[in-house]
């Protein structure tokens, strides 16, 4: 097994590392081969040129899996938020008056926190009792949790970046609204079902420019989230700060943040010149790896509490994570799996060997990280074509001189 992974491990990155190089350093065009490895990576040169055809198939595909994600969940959490609702629906208010916010309740079998509804009343009462239960479910609420933090990180991103390049229309222009429907509804809805089929049918644009500094600034929305993730699995859950925590991370809040981007908005697309276009790809090539540096990070942390609990046995980790697992578990599992396919759908309708080169390295680098480097190859692609064609304009006008 040791063996099998480490040689699964060189071929994925082989592989990746092969196809980035020949497709930034080796012009397709111009019949060069100058570059190491350039030869070998020929054979996995990508269709880079998204058609419609393609577009409607990565949007139904990635819509049909949000779909799957949402009827699904709520199958598996049926049993378990009956009582939870009632409690928060009917109840809550009673109940934090009589316990004044002082550790759990016992409620028809299931242990009721209090909450702060001045950060999303009901809505926040639903969300702190599930994650108080995935923290009691051992390192399988961890884990779950956090892989679907881990995927949803270049996501935010992405959903940040295009929202302010110029030529985008449409839904994709409000990435608070969909962050308010993934904490309604499920990222696992959200991006697959509402984001991916706007961006590729109604009003995505690869072609524009983003303002040089939205990248950094969308940066600076990660923090909250790695540093919300950490106190909701290490604070006491009795304590105030805990109820804070939750209350934040799965509440409309942290969405909210999103609107800081507000004021970076884009030039008008007739106004956009190759210049701007160049620098905010590799604006957004440069956080996208600070992203995919983050991510991998937090899948470390998921890989060690994984080993440390089930070792190398797959049986034991399907068991504790899906067949023997909590409702909140299962239910934190679709929606990691989900997100991560829906991610690769988007990825797809750019290049479906990119998609299928995070596929395969996603088990090393994580979910996250490999469809970071994959919007990192994008970008530095964006910049590469740009840079090519000044390099002819250039030409073309000294090859004029010359004639005259």
């Amino acid at each position: 097994q040791p063996l099998a992974a480490i040689a699964h491990a060189t071929s994925s990155l082989f592989y990746f590392a092969t196809t980035q190089l020949y497709r930034y350093n080796a012009p397709p065009h111009d019949g060069s081969w100058d570059q190491p490895l350039a030869a070998i990576a020929i054979m996995f040169y990508p269709i880079t040129q998204r058609s419609k055809r393609r577009n409607l198939l990565c949007a139904a595909i990635s819509a049909a899996l949000g779909i799957f994600a949402f009827v699904q969940c709520q199958v598996e959490t049926k049993v378990m938020m009956e009582p939870v609702m009632d409690y928060c629906v009917n109840g809550a208010e009673a109940v934090r008056a009589a316990t004044k916010g002082k550790g759990p309740l016992q409620l028809a079998g299931y242990d009721a926190m209090p909450y702060e509804a001045k950060l999303g009343g009901t809505f926040v009462c639903l969300i702190t009792q599930f994650l108080y239960r995935l923290t009691q479910n051992g390192p399988a609420g961890f884990i779950t949790w956090t892989a679907t933090i881990v995927a949803s990180l270049p996501l935010g991103m992405l959903m940040s970046l295009e929202s302010g390049r110029s030529g985008a229309k449409g839904p994709v222009m409000y990435p608070t609204i969909v962050g308010l429907l993934a904490q309604f509804l499920g990222i696992s809805v959200s991006f697959p079902v509402v984001w991916v089929p706007s961006y590729l049918l109604l009003g995505g644009s690869r072609t524009g420019a983003v303002p040089t500094l939205r990248p950094y600034a969308a940066v600076y929305l990660l923090p909250p989230i790695v540093a919300l993730t950490y106190l909701a699995f290490n604070l006491d859950p009795a304590s105030y700060q805990w109820t804070l925590t939750a209350g934040i991370l799965g509440g409309p809040l942290l969405p909210l943040l999103s609107l800081l981007l507000w004021k970076l908005k884009p030039k008008a697309a007739d106004a956009v010149t190759p210049d701007d276009v160049s620098r905010g790809a590799l604006a957004s090539s440069n956080c996208y790896l600070i992203v995919s540096v983050v991510a991998m990070a937090m899948w470390v942390t998921v890989l060690r509490a994984s080993f440390a609990e089930y070792g190398l046995s797959s049986d034991a980790m399907k068991a504790g994570m899906w067949f023997d697992a909590d409702p909140a578990v299962r239910f934190m599992a679709i929606d990691a799996v989900v997100l991560f396919a829906g991610a690769l759908a988007y990825v797809a309708s750019v290049d479906p060997v990119d998609a299928a080169a995070a596929l395969l390295i996603s088990p090393i680098i994580g979910p996250g990280a490999s469809v970071g480097l994959m919007l990192w190859g994008h970008e530095r692609l964006i910049d590469g074509k740009v840079q090519a064609a000044l390099k002819v304009t250039e030409e073309e006008k000294q090859l004029t001189k010359k004639s005259k």
